[in-house]
């Protein structure tokens, strides 16, 4: 609970005013915001938390493309090959390449095979055309 009254304060300190607050339904939000005596309208929710964590992993997704097409981290790219985040406590963890097993994928890179992935569906017409 101590968590969800500082990340309160934090969104307070930040924007001021705020509107409406979205919580998931297994949280403990809405003792915390009792306990503080917060006024903002408070609903319990899954449908827009989980549009808001969605919204979060695509922007995330696409820094990590920016990060990754134009280096400008100061540690190498293989040191985020996994990223995972919590919203509620405001934490990232990273994860490196080399915590992962390597294996050889034979399905790899089949799109050149005739016919196209092995599908005779894919394949060329009879004509070579």
């Amino acid at each position: 609970m101590r968590s969800a009254i500082a990340i309160y304060g934090l969104a307070k300190q930040a924007v001021g005013q705020i509107g409406a607050i979205f919580t998931d339904a297994n949280s403990c939000y809405h003792l915390a915001f009792a306990r503080i005596g917060a006024n903002e309208p408070h609903w319990q929710t899954k449908a827009e938390t989980h549009l808001i964590e969605s919204s979060n992993a695509s922007f995330r997704d696409m820094l990590e493309l920016i990060a990754r097409t134009f280096p400008f981290r100061h540690d190498a790219n293989e040191l985020y090959a996994r990223t995972t985040f919590s919203l509620a406590a405001a934490e990232e963890d990273y994860t490196p390449e080399s915590d992962f097993d390597r294996d050889t994928d034979t399905e790899l890179a089949r799109g050149e095979e005739e016919p196209l992935l092995g599908i005779p569906a894919l394949g060329r017409p009879k004509d070579g055309k």
